[in-house]
């Protein structure tokens, strides 16, 4: 049993993946999902699994929160017991697709630590929009203290259009004296 990257990110849908060898028994499959590492929900897959390959599953969950960060695993149960996938993590997009006309849109802490977290978002002709003020004091407890991650790393530029709209951020903590390139945006082109 493997839990694999979720695919199709979307503000309110992910796509959960794994695979299971059923060792020639019927093998029930579940996602177990959740806002925690204690997961809490269970999704059962239609259809048992049989055989002896590795068989990928894929299950679409939707009414999921913009910019949260979940946690899941696949689970694979028959006669000779249950074996569980390692626990890995996801975070849905905010609310928008990214285009000129529909930006992205960051109206929260956690719709910029998306941002920041999301270097495939970083890309040329992805634009973001911050609808609302947002204040960054939480940041200051980040990282064991170093505060919020810059976007955009000298590595992997930030090529994206973003508009704040005139909001404001406040109460932003990056604390990394040793790192060069700092400021919410660090390194841009």
């Amino acid at each position: 049993v493997t839990t694999s990257a979720a695919t199709s990110l979307a503000a309110e849908q992910a796509t959960l993946n794994g695979t299971v060898n059923a060792n020639n028994a019927a093998t029930t499959v579940t996602f177990e999902y959740g806002t925690t590492i204690a997961l809490g929900t269970t999704i059962t897959i239609t259809g048992d699994v049989t055989g002896t390959t590795d068989t990928p599953i894929a299950y679409t969950l939707t009414g999921l929160d913009p910019s949260t960060t979940y946690y899941y695993r696949i689970v694979g149960t028959n006669t000779a017991g249950t074996a569980n996938g390692d626990i890995v993590s996801f975070s849905t997009t905010p609310v928008g697709t990214g285009t000129n006309v529909d930006p992205y849109q960051i109206a929260t802490l956690n719709d910029l630590k998306w941002l920041s977290d999301t270097k495939s978002a970083w890309v040329a002709g992805t634009y973001f929009i911050q609808t609302a003020d947002i204040d960054a004091s939480a940041t200051s407890a980040w990282d064991a203290g170093d505060g919020f991650s810059p976007i955009g790393n000298g590595i992997d530029n930030f090529y994206g259009n973003y508009d704040g709209s005139n909001h404001l951020i406040t109460g932003l903590t990056i604390n990394r004296s040793t790192s060069d390139h700092m400021g919410l945006f660090a390194c841009l082109n």
